[in-house]
């Protein structure tokens, strides 16, 4: 059956040439989705209560290491190998995402704190569901910014000046933004950087 469609993606319009249905209600998925038990998974750095098989629908349950926090949400059982999760995307695996010092040192390449929103206040974005979903266009190489499925601040590789996350704050599109307001004075020169005083 061939869908009516009268228009293209809206996020990539000319390029892309992806037809959207008109009906928009196509693109959900299905209410009576197949359901059925689930292997536990193991979870790098965690412990998972479940038992062995968990019923279709049930919640995972698990505790992190020392040192380590729950990725957000919930996982519940879909099928076989398959979790689900608040945001219906099974690629956003459950997770211990390693927390430590909060003290940004440099420029916070090992930065490890839980600070999530923006220097400005706005909200982090998760890093694996923007890199999954496209949301990082902009950016050469996205796959490099799938960090885990959580929305802290970080620093990989010392690429930027302080520690960041991805954010679309004011409605701009997915980007890099800054957690802290200047880098740690380790990467100042003569007490001044671009983005304000060390001192």
């Amino acid at each position: 059956e061939k869908l009516g469609c009268s228009r293209v993606s809206s996020t990539c319009p000319v390029t892309c040439e992806v037809c959207v249905p008109d009906d928009e209600s196509l693109l959900e998925p299905p209410s009576d989705e197949t359901m059925g038990q689930c292997y536990s998974p193991s979870i790098d750095n965690g412990r998972v209560s479940n038992g062995n098989m968990m019923a279709a629908k049930e919640e995972l349950s698990f505790t992190c290491n020392s040192g380590y926090t729950k990725s957000p949400g919930t996982a519940t059982c879909l099928i076989q190998n398959i979790l689900t999760n608040d945001a219906n995307d099974a690629r956003l695996e459950p997770a211990c995402i390693e927390t430590g010092s909060s003290t940004v040192e440099g420029n916070g390449e090992t930065y490890t704190g839980t600070k999530s929103p923006t220097s400005t206040g706005g909200a982090c974005m998760n890093w694996d569901q923007v890199v999954f979903e496209g949301e990082l266009y902009a950016e050469a190489n996205p796959e490099e910014y799938a960090l885990g499925n959580h929305n802290m601040c970080r620093n990989p590789g010392g690429s930027q000046p302080v520690p960041f996350c991805i954010s679309s704050e004011g409605g701009t599109a997915a980007s890099i933004k800054y957690c802290f307001d200047f880098p740690g004075c380790s990467a100042c020169t003569d007490g001044d950087d671009a983005l304000g005083s060390c001192n």
